[in-house]
């Protein structure tokens, strides 16, 4: 085991999946493609589906597309939720979560897409992001046979998409299923938002997270079957006010709850590490109270902190303004040109490795 004042931890927004889950910017534009997506399937006599089937398929199109329009007049779904929190429309909350679930599921199960001509809409470059699998093979020492990492690693993640967990099981556990990999990195936390991994990989998700039962005996994520999943998914009455649905309730927001358990969980990896990486998280404003629980100048002074986005200078500005962070420190260090995630290289040894490309940039 790794002494802790070697441990890794990375911050992930939404900006280290761009190639598989859109970003804000692109969210409203991508989803118009799933409700352009479930209107296909419900009027599309070529999937076999009988009338009942299509009726309710087509139900969930027409609330699906109402969400759409809603979302026009929101920055982000995260906005719209949090004005659904303040005004406790308990019942929108619960619909609104059912929705996201099923965007989420069907952008699961989507393979790569070509790049579109407006560079404002998303592109599907891959189904898990390419650059999780490299960069997980990049902090893995060279052992044949073996799954060992260089140094006890973290991440803080506010993403509810799964590229990350599915690219570690890769390399931890490929040929277990879903259903039983889940039990295993759970069976000793009560928080089932905190993964645990071999002990060497510690996963915080700070929203919660999206998975889908359907997946339970699949060992990776299935392909080009998103119609035969929404139509399992939608059909059991999925949109009934009193349907519940336990794998929507897994999509949440971290200031939902009064628990400070994952932010004190965030802290302590925070302090327990030599290198911070922030990939992708803007520290959104309606983020900032919890944030400030386990990043602000106390915790991060006297470690390495890397900021990697392309609009770094903006976020740096941010975190001098709101978080007293001392960017004048020779600690803090800007990553703009980048296209894999930063990995720190003293977390290699160069006398116990030949480090070759094992770390990026």
């Amino acid at each position: 085991m790794e002494n802790k004042k070697e441990e890794l931890t990375y911050i992930l927004g939404a900006g280290a999946s761009f190639e598989s889950i859109p970003v804000v910017r692109t969210f409203l534009s991508r989803f118009q493609e799933f409700c352009k997506f479930l209107k296909n399937i419900a009027e599309n006599n070529n999937y076999g589906f009988n009338l009942e089937e299509r009726e309710r398929l087509k139900h969930a199109w027409s609330v699906v597309l109402n969400f759409s329009e809603t979302l026009k007049t929101y920055q982000s779904f995260d906005t719209y939720f949090k004005k659904l929190f303040h005004i406790e429309d308990l019942d929108s909350i619960k619909l609104t979560k059912k929705i996201i679930h099923l965007f989420f599921l069907w952008e699961h199960t989507n393979s790569a897409d070509k790049k579109p001509e407006d560079e404002s809409k998303f592109w599907k470059q891959s189904l898990v992001d390419r650059r999780y699998d490299a960069f997980v093979a990049g902090l893995l020492k060279p052992f044949k046979g073996k799954t060992e990492m260089f140094s006890k690693t973290n991440f803080i993640t506010w993403n509810y998409d799964i590229n990350l967990l599915v690219s570690i099981k890769n390399y931890f556990d490929p040929k277990t299923n879903f259903k039983n990999y889940f039990e295993k990195i759970k069976l000793k936390i009560e928080n089932e938002n905190i993964w645990e991994i071999n002990n060497q990989v510690t996963i915080i998700n700070m929203n919660g997270f999206f998975y889908s039962q359907l997946f339970d005996e699949f060992n990776e994520f299935p392909r080009n079957i998103s119609h035969q999943l929404m139509l399992k998914k939608i059909v059991p009455n999925y949109f009934q006010n009193n349907f519940q649905d336990l794998d929507s309730d897994k999509i949440s927001f971290a200031w939902e709850s009064d628990d400070d358990k994952t932010a004190q969980a965030a802290a302590a990896k925070i302090s327990s590490s030599k290198n911070i990486i922030v990939i992708g998280y803007t520290f959104p404003l309606y983020n900032r109270l919890l944030d400030y629980k386990y990043f602000n100048n106390e915790i991060i002074s006297q470690r390495k902190l890397y900021l990697q986005d392309p609009n770094v200078d903006n976020i740096a500005i941010d975190l001098k303004d709101n978080f007293k962070i001392n960017l004048d420190s020779n600690l803090v260090t800007r990553i703009y040109n980048c296209d894999s995630f930063f990995v720190p290289s003293d977390i290699i040894d160069p006398h116990k490795f030949q480090t070759g490309n094992y770390y990026f940039c």
